[in-house]
């Protein structure tokens, strides 16, 4: 693979990297619920109620995974380009010694670093929403089964 080919390729992920995480921000921002916890009254809920649950609590876990790993990527990218910035910029650093060709690079790629410090907070604040949504998905779930063995035994009872 040419370098031209190699560049265009890395351009095209890039820009279908940022395009889709600018995608899932919004659609995760566009939701009418973003997470609300469970208010459902086990022993007078439904089956079809918990398993609404089940789903709202699932189909927001799936959005908020999408969103980390695009965060992830973009951060991944981000990060790439200010370490080659910053190598470029230290190259051509005219400072008499190596801290001042560290400073001159450092300022060189304030933007770049701004960039890569965004991203790297927008990681982690997915990760944590993802461990969240995780624990949540999880509860629900648990939920449901215990409003069905109450259900089963409910109809049990009755015969």
């Amino acid at each position: 693979m040419t370098e031209y080919n190699l560049e265009k390729l890395l351009e095209t992920y890039s820009e279908m990297v940022v395009d889709e995480y600018k995608t899932a921000i919004i659609s995760l921002k566009n939701q009418e619920e973003l997470y609300k916890p469970p208010t459902i009254d086990v022993t007078h809920a439904t089956v079809l109620e918990a398993a609404d649950h089940v789903q709202r609590c699932s189909s927001y876990y799936g959005s908020i995974c999408k969103v980390s790993g695009f965060a992830v990527s973009a951060f991944d990218l981000v990060e790439g380009r200010y370490k080659q910035a910053y190598r470029k910029a230290l190259g051509e650093s005219t400072g008499k010694n190596e801290a001042a060709r560290e400073a001159d690079a450092a300022e060189a790629t304030s933007e770049e670093l701004d960039d890569l410090l965004f991203f790297q907070s927008a990681v982690k604040l997915f990760a944590a929403l993802e461990r969240a949504a995780r624990v949540a998905a999880d509860s629900s779930r648990k939920i449901a089964d215990l409003v069905q063995s109450h259900h089963i035994a409910e109809v049990g009872n009755k015969y």
